[in-house]
């Protein structure tokens, strides 16, 4: 068993290790995305509003005020916490896959569970510029979603 943690990953490492290829096309994320839902004022004014701020200052914001001044705010306005699924921050994951046990610390996840997370739906991780000379923001993002999955 070959233990790793999310920042050892790059996307080379990841498609030699699990065969992974990246689509251009997917018809389930076509066919969730022509979902239909109707937005209220107050839910366009409030994200315009978070958009604009985003727009003024997210290139230059750190991995901290992205969090804290937009990507928590979004999914808190979702407002969809409940006893059996809830957004939870900065916690610890450990999977296996294949030969492989994976474990990180997952800066923003969406899971079952109450007080705890449980079974993850959808994980951010690893927030980076572009480049980064201490890895590979990529892949570190791409290997959490897969142990998420």
């Amino acid at each position: 068993m070959h233990k790793s943690n999310f920042s050892d990953w790059t996307l080379d490492l990841i498609d030699e290790a699990f065969g992974t290829k990246q689509i251009f096309v997917s018809e389930k994320l076509n066919s969730w995305l022509s979902s239909k839902y109707e937005t209220s004022e107050y839910e366009k004014r409030y994200l315009l509003h978070l958009q604009s701020k985003l727009v003024l200052g997210g290139d230059e914001w750190n991995e901290v005020e992205l969090d804290n001044k937009f990507i928590s705010p979004v999914f808190m306005f979702s407002d969809f916490d409940n006893p059996q699924f809830a957004y939870f921050l900065e916690r610890d994951m450990k999977t296996t896959m294949g030969e492989y046990e994976i474990s990180g610390r997952i800066d923003g996840m969406i899971a079952t569970g109450y007080r705890n997370p449980k079974n993850p739906f959808f994980c951010l991780n690893e927030y980076k510029k572009q480049t980064n000379p201490d890895g590979d923001p990529k892949g570190q993002c791409l290997i959490a979603m897969l142990a998420a999955q």
